[in-house]
């Protein structure tokens, strides 16, 4: 019954949230890009220095990375107190206070990875163009190669992952 319950307080949430989830599917798509350009092996076959543009492109991803992590916890409270009086209600009815942090986490993850799934798929996109940007800057050619590794996105998925648990621990003590 909690995970209908949660299904079914996501779905609503959807429409209620879509700047959330607009927000956090961007979120994805840049940790994507940013991140698949550390992994990128055109990129040494190219430019001389490399090593350093990595430690650069490393940098941005960190500063990326820590703006995440305060905008998922902004965003996880600020809807957990928009949702307050429906959560007054469901103690009313007798919900333990456990049960409606397991029902809001539930939901949360559900919007989490469903933002996570479509931000890696515009992430490829804007990992493409942030390539693209990259060549023209030293007026080379570039060719639009479309390939996935394994670095980029346990890497992506590790910062987010991360950034939107901690966020939702965090929450979670609010209950």
């Amino acid at each position: 019954m909690l995970a209908k319950l949660s299904v079914r307080n996501m779905k609503r949430s959807v429409r209620d949230y879509l700047v959330y989830l607009l927000t956090m599917t961007l979120v994805a798509a840049l940790m994507y890009a940013f991140n698949g350009l550390i992994f990128q092996n055109e990129l040494e076959n190219y430019f001389e220095l490399v090593d350093i543009m990595a430690v650069m492109i490393g940098l941005a991803s960190v500063f990326i990375v820590l703006i995440v992590a305060w905008l998922i916890n902004y965003m996880v409270k600020f809807m957990l107190e928009k949702r307050s009086a429906e959560f007054g209600i469901y103690l009313l009815l007798g919900m333990k206070k456990k049960t409606i942090a397991r029902l809001y986490m539930g939901e949360n993850i559900l919007l989490g990875a469903l933002a996570f799934v479509i931000g890696l798929a515009a992430g490829i996109l804007l990992q493409q163009v942030l390539m693209a940007v990259m060549f023209s800057m030293v007026r080379m050619e570039y060719h639009l190669d479309i390939s996935f590794h394994m670095g980029t996105i346990l890497t992506t998925v590790l910062c987010y992952g991360g950034c939107y648990l901690l966020a939702l621990f965090r929450s979670k003590r609010k209950f």
